[in-house]
């Protein structure tokens, strides 16, 4: 009875445990199947499919506001004929790429979303129905796109332009090299789609249209022209984010629209009015934005000081311009060597870590690099409201202050020799942000500065560009908008020169046959031998 009461009890306590273990596994994959607990690891070279902190920070901001983000893609199905050609092959090979890596990317949306954010597949050959009616209600009109969703408002995005840069070798299949037997082949030189796909979320997120005012006069650069050195790039990249801008006069204005979201002057070369100082510092104490990039010329008229408005904010500028000793490869142990205009070039080594203007590029790395830059510096007296701040941009500690020496009356030049005393060189001050209290509880006016030429046309398209439109947004209060540039995809490709292909084509087709061919018949005579 004893043996047969523990049997009971033995088979009891193993059901139980079964139970208990098969509870717990359930348990486990319903938990696991909850997107807030769900984790995608990348383990791609170069993590290649991980986003950005700046995406990290635009969906945890979508959590908290409770806010549903729906992307939905419309894969066009890929297929080769039965008399496919190479560049069919090419072809297809390319865009099923393209689609599997944002398949990759968008796993990694739901993962790091969670509840916030759901991805949606849709099968055009198994839902033609559903597939069209959706097609239909979002306007989108052609396959291969995805929907980016968020409430009522939607952006739709090519995989093909707008997820993807793909280098075409040219219209007839490109250029072949003697010896070459078939055409170029396409390739995949970016793939964008973080940057498509998180902007598109943020503009989705932001409504309405901040009016940027330019000032103009004071001989400042044009924002029109397509040269090089004009801040016309700068000036449409802001209209493709969704600001309106606008020429400002405070000569016939006499005061800044109460509409300016944000007020800019770009490389002024002569000096501020007073009256002109006493607009802008008003418009400040109402909690405006203003943004100011100041450059070193050569022509020393040229180099306004703008004592009237620092003195009233509490910041002053270097006369002479800022250089840097250039790293030489030759001797990685020294700081660097001068005497040469590279030295104009500031590389950006410390960028504000805090600051929501630069938290993002810093977690990212990505630091800019300025030209002909003045040292920012503090005034020995900042005014009571006034709050300075230096450390937005600083250089790397082998700077110094380049002195001029007077070639004619009003021109200088700079010999580019760094001095020879240790105590010239120091870190130096390159951006800056002025705080003015309002008075009246309302949130503070900013001022910007950037000293050194940064967001010209030939400049823009670097990480500057990136500084540019950072600052824009910030001063507008879309600071949701602040940082998304995407990881950058790196393509791997080979490109040979005529002379390359013809010894690899004798590598492969006599060389290496040749060696196998003296090693066999140098076994066989070795064992002819024994």
């Amino acid at each position: 009875m004893a043996m047969k009461l523990r049997r009971v009890a033995g088979m009891t306590a193993l059901l139980f445990s079964a139970l208990l273990g098969f509870a717990i596994w359930v348990m486990l994959v319903v938990l696991s199947t909850r997107p807030a607990l769900k984790s995608v690891f990348d383990l791609s070279p170069q993590a290649r499919f991980t986003v950005t902190p700046a995406t990290h920070d635009l969906l945890r901001a979508l959590r908290e506001a409770d806010k549903k983000l729906e992307i939905h893609t419309v894969y066009e199905p890929l297929g080769l004929p039965d008399n496919a050609t190479e560049r069919d092959v090419d072809l297809y090979t390319l865009r099923l790429s393209i689609q599997n890596l944002t398949s990759d990317l968008l796993r990694q949306y739901a993962a790091v979303g969670g509840e916030a954010v759901q991805v949606i597949h849709h099968d055009l050959r198994r839902e033609i129905k559903a597939v069209r009616e959706f097609v239909r209600a979002t306007n989108a009109g052609r396959q291969n796109f995805l929907v980016v969703k968020v409430g009522q408002r939607n952006k739709v995005l090519s995989i093909d332009f707008d997820l993807a840069e793909i280098e075409q070798p040219g219209a007839s299949g490109g250029q072949r090299l003697p010896g070459q037997t078939r055409d170029a082949k396409p390739i995949l030189k970016d793939y964008k789609g973080e940057e498509a796909i998180s902007s598109a979320i943020k503009s989705l997120i932001v409504e309405g249209t901040p009016k940027l005012y330019v000032l103009e006069g004071y001989r400042a650069a044009s924002i029109k022209d397509r040269t090089a050195s004009s801040y016309s790039e700068f000036m449409v990249a802001l209209e493709q984010e969704g600001f309106q801008i606008a020429s400002l006069n405070l000569t016939e204005a006499r005061t800044v629209p109460a509409d300016a979201a944000c007020v800019a002057l770009l490389e002024p070369r002569a000096e501020l009015p007073d009256q002109h100082v006493d607009l802008l510092i008003e418009y400040l104490r109402r909690g405006g934005r203003m943004f100011l990039n100041l450059v070193y010329n050569d022509l020393e008229t040229w180099n306004p000081r703008f004592e009237n408005l620092g003195s009233r904010l509490g910041f002053s500028f270097s006369d002479d311009l800022v250089c840097s000793l250039v790293p030489d490869p030759a001797r990685p142990n020294q700081p660097g060597r001068d005497g040469t205009p590279q030295s104009q070039y500031l590389p950006i080594a410390d960028l504000n870590p805090m600051h929501e203007l630069t938290r993002s590029m810093y977690k990212t790395g990505r630091f800019p690099t300025l030209t002909m830059g003045r040292e920012i510096r503090r005034a020995a007296t900042v005014p009571d409201g006034v709050g300075v701040d230096l450390s937005l941009l600083r250089t790397g500690r082998w700077c110094w202050i380049e002195e001029r020496s007077v070639v004619t009356a009003g021109d200088r030049t700079v010999d580019w020799y760094a001095p020879r005393e240790q105590a010239a060189f120091a870190a130096r001050s390159v951006g800056a942000v002025i705080d003015v209290v309002t008075g009246d509880g309302k949130p503070p006016g900013h001022l910007v500065i950037v000293s050194g030429l940064a967001f010209i046309n030939s400049a823009f398209p670097t990480v500057n560009g990136d500084l540019g439109l950072n600052i824009c947004q910030w001063m507008a209060e879309r600071k949701e908008l602040v940082g998304v540039r995407g990881s950058r995809y790196v393509p791997r490709q080979l490109k040979l020169v005529e002379q390359q292909v013809d010894r690899v084509h004798w590598l492969l087709v006599a060389a290496v046959p040749g060696l196998l061919l003296v090693l066999g018949i140098t076994v066989l005579w070795r064992r002819s031998r024994i």
